[in-house]
This record gives C-alpha cells, structure tokens and sequence, in this order.
C-alpha cells in the first residue's frame, strides 16, 4: 500500500463562462430552469412533501397573472 496522495483541479468547480446568476434570469428561463431543478430534487430523494410544496408554488407563480 502506498502512503502517496495525488491531487489534481477538478475543472467543475469553476463556474461555466455560459452561466448565468439566478437574478439575470428572465421569468420565461426561471420557469425553464425549475423543469431541471424539480427532476434533480426528485434524484436526490427529496421528501414528496417538499416536492410538491415547490411544485405548487411554481404553478401559483406561472398561473398567477402579472399586474404591471
């Protein structure tokens, strides 16, 4: 067994240059982004009440007309 420890960068940790911060996104995307962020909730074996929690808020929020 060998007492040596490798490191190497690990290129994930830095953010894509195609990334954009959660406050420069448009409602349209915010509404796109929630499709991916529910399905990894649901990876992740989030408890189904918190899932649905945030699954209607997002329906409240789409279904809800704007008033300005």
């Amino acid at each position: 067994m060998s007492d040596m420890l490798t490191l190497c960068s690990v290129a994930s940790i830095k953010a894509s240059r195609h990334a954009c911060a959660d406050h420069e996104l448009s409602f349209s995307k915010t509404l796109q982004a929630k499709n991916l962020l529910l399905y990894h909730i649901k990876q992740l074996t989030w408890p189904d009440k918190h899932i649905n929690t945030l699954v209607e808020f997002f329906w409240h929020l789409k279904s809800t007309p704007c008033t300005t």
